[in-house]
């Protein structure tokens, strides 16, 4: 059977924060702090940033010799578990879409393993998230979103998961730019179901509208 994709691959895309908000200055610029979005602002340099996933990409859907893939359009969060089923169903595998935005592959015989492996590999190649996320943020797009964390947290906390108190921006914003980790209400709610966690982020959006750029059409 293959294994369960998701687009929520928790990285600096996926976390969130909370409390009273604390605006910084910018005279204590945390050490590896990200300038600017930098190469990743056209469609063609999009695509060659997310060529080079490609080699852990297919190593993780266990593709030991991957077909060519062309990337026809870059996906927003919300529309992956859609986008990945209807393209299963291209390649004759009839994938189920979960309420928390994954995706679960079908049972098949032993023997069509690696063709499901290899269609799941190319559904995710052919239509990827923003590589953009997989990046952390620059400073003052990350600063909103430490605000928006520190706003959401009342709410996390009003569908009873607790948690703890923010740290202040400068502190939040060292963890966010290290190899710590850093403080997230969503990360801390712990929800059990598959329609507790689509209730939690359809009642506490996860980060700010318009924290990315838009994804640039092909």
């Amino acid at each position: 059977m293959g294994t369960a994709c998701s687009a929520h691959n928790v990285d600096s895309s996926t976390q969130t924060a909370e409390p009273q908000v604390q605006k910084a200055d910018n005279q204590g610029t945390p050490e590896g702090v990200v300038p600017d979005w930098g190469d990743a602002e056209s469609f063609e340099e999009m695509v060659a940033l997310e060529q080079q996933r490609w080699p852990e990409l297919a190593a993780g859907n266990r593709v030991d010799d991957p077909p060519p893939v062309e990337i026809v359009r870059f996906i927003e969060e919300e529309e992956f578990a859609s986008v990945q089923v209807d393209c299963l169903a291209e390649f004759g595998f009839d994938a189920k879409a979960t309420r928390d935005g994954g995706v679960i592959p079908p049972r098949v015989p032993d023997d069509q393993i690696g063709a499901l492996n290899e269609a799941v590999y190319v559904c995710q190649a052919r239509y990827p998230l923003d590589p953009r996320r997989r990046q952390e943020l620059p400073l003052v797009p990350a600063q909103e979103y430490y605000e928006h964390l520190v706003e959401s947290a009342p709410c996390v906390e009003r569908l009873g998961y607790p948690i703890s108190v923010a740290p202040s921006q400068e502190a939040w914003l060292g963890q966010y730019y290290s190899s710590e980790d850093w403080w997230n209400p969503f990360s801390e709610a712990t929800p059990e179901s598959e329609a507790a966690v689509a209730e939690l982020y359809g009642a506490c959006p996860k980060e700010p509208e318009g924290l990315y750029p838009p994804l640039p059409a092909p």
